[in-house]
């Protein structure tokens, strides 16, 4: 199969704590994704290929360069409802994590399926080079009416799909939200999932997300595993 039918030449549009369970990808299916990216705008955006077969997910091997000047472009990562600057980046050195006293320390890894923002320093191409993730089990975070859990996520599987397609409706509860991040106004917008219907505003399959697009799920329940598998023809 010519992965380039899968993926195309994705362009990730303006579009959180989080644990990729499994993973299964397939050596046979390897390809790119290209990302354009503004100046000094904000990205929320997931891995849409693996290395895990080729050195591992740490951002140094999945992005090794930028290409210039992309000097103080930052990696910010969700945990415990806040975000952080976990990496950034070094023209001539690369990616230094968030010790300053050893930059080589800390350095995030960046499972498909686990959402971030990027914040380049310069307009240009961010390419993406690994293998496809077929099946995976992505667990989105638990919580309650009175303190409801937000993951930063994303779909494993990279191809523009909707939300349904994509398998989440499959786990989605009344009242759950997707909080899609717009490049464009620098705001989230929600799409609500609502039970027997689907997801509002818009078509019930909800919005189709973009190759390599994170996302904001807001879960008011208990945490619930967010399975994908695909089979991808000749």
């Amino acid at each position: 199969m010519r992965t380039k039918a899968l993926l195309g030449l994705a362009v990730i549009a303006a579009s959180a704590a989080t644990c990729v369970a499994q993973n299964v990808y397939s050596l046979n299916i390897v390809g790119y994704v290209n990302m354009p990216v503004e100046a000094n705008k904000f990205y929320l955006v997931e891995n849409p290929l693996t290395k895990a077969n080729s050195g591992g997910n740490n951002i140094t091997n999945l992005i090794p360069t930028l290409p210039a000047p992309f000097d103080g472009t930052l990696l910010y990562t969700f945990a415990s409802g806040n975000l952080k600057v976990a990496a950034t980046y070094v023209d001539g050195l690369g990616w230094a994590g968030d010790d300053p006293l050893d930059p080589a320390k800390n350095l995030p890894v960046l499972a498909p399926g686990q959402g971030f923002y990027l914040a380049p320093t310069a307009a240009g191409t961010i390419t993406w080079v690994g293998e496809v993730v077929l099946a995976s089990t992505n667990v989105l975070a638990g919580g309650t009416p009175a303190a409801p859990a937000y993951s930063m996520v994303g779909s494993a599987y990279p191809a523009a799909m909707s939300l349904k397609d994509l398998k989440l409706s499959d786990v989605a509860k009344d009242g759950d939200i997707v909080f899609r991040y717009s490049t464009a106004d620098n705001k989230l917008n929600p799409f609500t999932f609502v039970e027997g219907y689907g997801w509002d505003p818009g078509v019930a399959d909800g919005p189709t997300l973009n190759v390599g697009e994170g996302f904001y799920y807001y879960n008011a329940g208990a945490a619930v595993e967010w399975k994908q598998s695909f089979t991808v023809g000749p």
